[in-house]
């Protein structure tokens, strides 16, 4: 809270008062936004990559992980979209 102005009239005083956000918090959503979003269009690539070392090596479990990081990239977009938005109603 902040006293933006007082006035004093006949022993009797009037303070109003505002809350300031936070500074930070507005940076704090937007670097997990851009987070979210970056992770959700950089893991179909990585998992990509994972599926084509499966293929090179013969390995079922860089199968498995590069099909779970290509799945999991979706929610990852709408997480990163909707936290977007967020940030863009102040809220």
């Amino acid at each position: 809270m902040q006293d933006i102005s007082t006035t004093v009239f006949r022993g009797a005083r009037e303070t109003t008062t505002i809350a300031l956000p936070h500074p930070g918090k507005r940076t704090t959503k937007i670097a997990v936004a851009f987070a979210c979003l970056f992770a959700g269009f950089a893991t179909p690539f990585l998992g990509l990559i994972l599926l084509i070392f499966h293929e090179i090596f013969n390995d079922g479990l860089l199968n498995r992980i590069g099909t779970v990081l290509m799945i999991i990239s979706i929610p990852l977009i709408l997480l990163g979209s909707v936290l977007m938005d967020r940030v863009g109603e102040g809220s």
